[in-house]
This record gives C-alpha cells, sequence and structure tokens, in this order.
C-alpha cells in the first residue's frame, strides 16, 4: 500500500462514513452508485457490497426490483451524505441516512432522470461538482417533464469548491 492510500485509508476510519449498502441479485435486484465517490468499498460476497462516502459527499443510488410479474419497484435517489447531529432521511440500504436532494420513484421518472444524468455528463458537467440546490431544482424539472437546464457555472464551482475543501 503506498503513502498517500494510507494516508486517505487512515483519515476514512476517522471520519464518521455514511455506509451505503449495494446488492446485484440476476432479474430480481440491483442496486448501484450512479456516480458517487465512496472513500472506501468492501465487496461481502459475488452479489453483495459496500461503499462509504465521506460528510457532505454527494451520490446518486439506483435501485431496481422485480418479482415474477415485473418490475415491482425502481427508484432514484441523490443525495448528500450527512454528519452527525444532522436530521437525516431514512433511504433503503443506506446508513445512518441522508439527504435527500431528489428522489424519483417509478420507471418513467427514473429513466427520464437517468437520461438527465447522462445529458449531464455529456455537457461536460462533473456531477459530483454540482451544488445541492440544483439537485432540487432537477427534481422538479424531471417531475414536470420540462427541459433540463443545465446548472450554472456559479452552482458547479461552489459544488467544486465545497468538495475540494472537505477533502
Amino acid at each position: 500500500m503506498v503513502a498517500g492510500a494510507r494516508e486517505k485509508r487512515a483519515m476514512s476510519e476517522a471520519l464518521p462514513l455514511t455506509e451505503v449498502t449495494l446488492r446485484t441479485e440476476a432479474k430480481v435486484r440491483r442496486e448501484r452508485l450512479r456516480f458517487g465517490a465512496p472513500v472506501r468499498r468492501q465487496a461481502i460476497s459475488k452479489r453483495q457490497q459496500l461503499a462509504w462516502l465521506a460528510p457532505d459527499a454527494t451520490f446518486a443510488l439506483v435501485r431496481w426490483r422485480r418479482n415474477a410479474y415485473g418490475t415491482v419497484s425502481w427508484r432514484l435517489f441523490i443525495a448528500q451524505a450527512g454528519r452527525p447531529g444532522e436530521a437525516l432521511v431514512a433511504i433503503p440500504g443506506v446508513r445512518p441516512g441522508a439527504h435527500a436532494l431528489a428522489v424519483l420513484q417509478g420507471a418513467v421518472r427514473v429513466r427520464r432522470g437517468l437520461l438527465a444524468l447522462g445529458e449531464l455528463e455529456r455537457a461536460g458537467v462533473n456531477l459530483l461538482d454540482i451544488s445541492p440546490a440544483f439537485w432540487r431544482r432537477f427534481q422538479e424539472r424531471v417531475f414536470q417533464k420540462k427541459p433540463l437546464i443545465l446548472p450554472s457555472p456559479s452552482q458547479v464551482a461552489f459544488g467544486y469548491a465545497r468538495r475540494k475543501a472537505l477533502s
């Protein structure tokens, strides 16, 4: 292990991290991070892994489930990891919880949200650098079936500065 990796691991163990459980079962369930920068990952088994995120880290969690009759649940959570003592929202698979910035449910809305995330990436925007305020507007735009408005340079600069200050 190189010195930088050792220091990063020691720092991650000192911080109160948000734990995200990701499970995959073929044709039954799939939970994955669409974007986010985990400080650490650990494979529990072929079907399950854990990812830990630093406080204030922004991430997107996609959860899909089906049964014998088809898809029963499809959700997209864009959230921000919290700090100790903050009021957090309970998100399935996220411990102790997180600040929910955008929550999309249902196949149509989640697809629309995933397409919008791809659109942002194609426009050259780093999704980790966007401010939390943009994600709340993002949810409204998806719900209202309105075209996506790219984040302003100040929203990206704010998010970038916040992320750099925390790392």
